[in-house]
């Protein structure tokens, strides 16, 4: 479509009746009608020689044409080099599609048709009224709008909508928004947007090549982001998706450059053609458990992409799933699968092959050539579980199990089920191991943190810990996360997988279930408060409400953590000075005190400051921010 002239080119203003101006005092110079209703005589305009153009009548005003516009103007039209202000009385209902652009509309106003403020070079910004309901497609794009809050009475944002608008940076979404059309946002000059909790659904390409966009929280009752819906947002370097979706849809986040990481709800089935084609900086993503199949191209050109471990449920890898993703060099197929493209791990720097299966399944794979011309590549060697199976080491590898989790040894049936298990392929690695930690008996014996992590490094990496490690493991239980994180790393662990191909067995693969451990940094962060400074594990309630407040911005960080400290189960500690000393320094800064912080800040309660003092004198510091940081929350 061209890009039309803006009807209006000088100054132009919408007002309503009652304004101060005299416009009677200029000579008409035109009249007509354009009203919408009957013979189109509801709505009259009257144009005089000050250019100022005023429009009245009851009800809704005509639609124009292409035609009408730009081949055979009519009405006011014929006038747009003359026209430097508007006024619309009070009763006009709509502007028509194509009518022309302006600043204020009036009260009385319901809705803005197609292409009514197309192109326009000089609307910067519009108000528009609360009476609005209904805004057409390509209403606003093209123009050099910069900001619009769309009103409570708006529920969809049409197709189109602020399409091209390159200046738009400021967008106040109103709360009762629920759909989102194809295209709406594309290229615009948005850095952050809050999205309300009524959104449902999320158009095609509705945010594409928004390459100022940082950062999105996809509210919870969104349950489809379209195709493309982030295509090209070059800042895109973090985004929160929902439970609720089930799938990763065609091109959503291709080309987001800056996106290193991303955490994919439990609940997604299917990740579609060239999802994240180009995410150059995606170095890592988990595969959840439910996943089936992975479209083409879907993480070709990610070169920093490192070892993946791919779920169970997965039957299906596109073509080029993999192509130049040159970090990838090892890779876990689960026994699932029944067809690869023989370019799927193409240009990738893939040195091993490993197969959760036997030989005799591997050489039933249909390894096909698909419509590539990358036709030539072939798989390194594939390792399968029956290569090779070393029966006594396999005992010895279950007989751990009993012997430091459960702290006994192997009962004869248990042991001998558990080994035909594992070489009859009937259970993984991963499923007998996750199966001892979740057990009644393990429960019962209450492990220690670091009676479990030395646990664990004694089964699966058949050594005892390094003190750095240790430190390191143990640190993310004191963080806020479960065991079941932790057992989740050692799970998928190369060294883990290593143990499983000498034993011969299915490596598997195992995630926690615990909502805190999914990935979210700030729900890790707001369970490490209940368990450092309420010294209690969190409840899922209170989990969710911080972590709503913190992600919306309706609570800053300062204010969660005063709500924390300040509260009535906080105090019931009592604490002394000291004990409170130290719990700031745990809280706040992530370490044990020294001894010249803890004495400086003791003083200073000691001298008449008050516990708020000395917790603002901690959140002002910059281990403090060092540590929100860490923890992707905004100081």
């Amino acid at each position: 479509m061209k890009k039309r002239v803006c009807l209006l080119v000088a100054l132009l203003t919408l007002v309503i009746m009652g304004f101060a101006m005299n416009v009677e005092a200029a000579e008409i110079i035109d009249r007509g009608y354009c009203g919408g209703e009957g013979d189109g005589t509801n709505l009259t305009w009257t144009l005089d020689s000050d250019g100022v153009l005023v429009i009245e009548g009851q009800g809704r005003m005509r639609d124009w044409v292409y035609e009408d516009v730009y081949y055979q103007p009519s009405d006011w039209h014929m006038y747009k080099e003359d026209i430097n202000t508007v006024i619309i009385r009070k009763g006009v209902i709509s502007i028509g599609s194509s009518a022309f652009w302006g600043i204020d509309l009036p009260e009385s106003l319901t809705s803005i048709g197609e292409e009514a403020f197309f192109s326009c070079d000089s609307l910067s910004s519009i108000d528009l009224p609360e009476s609005l309901t209904s805004i057409g497609e390509m209403a606003f794009s093209w123009s050099a709008i910069s900001s619009v809050a769309i009103p409570e009475s708006v529920t969809s944002i049409d197709d189109y909508v602020f399409d091209y608008c390159f200046s738009l940076s400021n967008i106040v979404m109103s709360e009762s928004v629920t759909s989102i059309g194809d295209c709406a946002f594309r290229d615009c000059a948005i850095s952050s947007i809050n999205l309300p909790e009524s959104l449902m659904n999320i158009g095609d390409w509705a945010f594409g090549y928004c390459k100022s966009l940082g950062s999105i929280v996809i509210p919870e009752s969104v349950t489809r982001i379209g195709e493309g819906a982030f295509d090209g947002c070059s800042s895109l370097s973090s985004i929160n998706l929902p439970e609720s979706l089930t799938s990763i849809d065609d091109y959503v986040f291709r080309d987001c450059e800056s996106l290193s990481s991303i955490v994919l709800p439990k609940s997604i089935t299917s990740i579609g053609e060239s999802a994240f084609a180009g995410c150059t900086n995606l170095s890592s993503i988990n595969l959840p458990e439910k996943l089936t199949s992975i479209g083409d191209r879907a993480f070709e050109n990610c070169y920093k992409l490192g070892n993946i471990v791919m779920p169970e449920s997965l039957t299906s890898i596109g073509e080029g799933a993999f192509k130049y993703c040159t970090n990838l060099g090892n890779i876990y197929i689960p026994v699932s699968i029944d067809t690869i493209y023989r370019n799927t791990f193409a240009y990738t720097n893939l040195k091993v092959v490993y197969y959760d299966g036997t030989r005799e399944q591997w050489n039933n794979i249909n390894i096909i050539q698909g419509n590539s011309a990358d036709t030539g590549y072939i798989l390194p060697y594939v390792h399968c579980v029956d290569d090779y199976i070393d029966y006594e080491k396999l005992k010895e590898f279950v007989s751990r199990l009993y012997q430091y989790f459960l702290k006994r040894e192997p009962d004869e049936k248990g042991l001998a089920d558990w080994i035909n298990a594992l070489q009859s392929g009937k259970a993984t690695g991963a499923k007998v191991v996750a199966g001892f930690v979740l057990s009644p008996e393990y429960k019962a014996n209450s492990l220690s943190n670091e009676d479990y992590v030395t646990a664990l490094y004694q089964i699966i990496f058949e050594r005892e810990p390094d003190a750095d490690g240790l430190k390191s493991w143990l640190a993310v239980m004191e963080n806020g996360y479960t065991y079941k994180k932790v057992l989740a790393g050692f799970i998928n662990s190369d060294e883990f997988g290593n143990l499983c191909r000498d034993l011969g067995i299915v490596r598997g693969s195992y995630k926690s279930d615990e909502p805190v451990d999914q990935g979210n940094k700030i729900e890790a962060f707001v369970a490490r408060l209940y368990k450092v400074c309420l010294g209690r594990a969190y409840d899922q309630d209170g989990l969710d409400n911080w972590v709503r407040a913190l992600t919306s911005g309706t609570d800053d960080v300062y204010s969660v953590v005063r709500e924390f400290f300040n509260s009535q189960e906080f105090r019931n500690r009592n604490l002394d000075d000291t004990e409170f000393v130290t719990v700031a320094y745990q809280t706040l800064l992530g370490r044990e005190p020294d001894k010249a912080g803890m004495e400086y800040w003791v003083m200073n309660l000691t001298w008449g400051d008050t516990r708020d003092d000395v917790l603002y004198g901690f959140m002002g510091s910059q281990e403090f921010m060092k540590l929100c940081e860490e923890y992707g929350i905004q100081v």
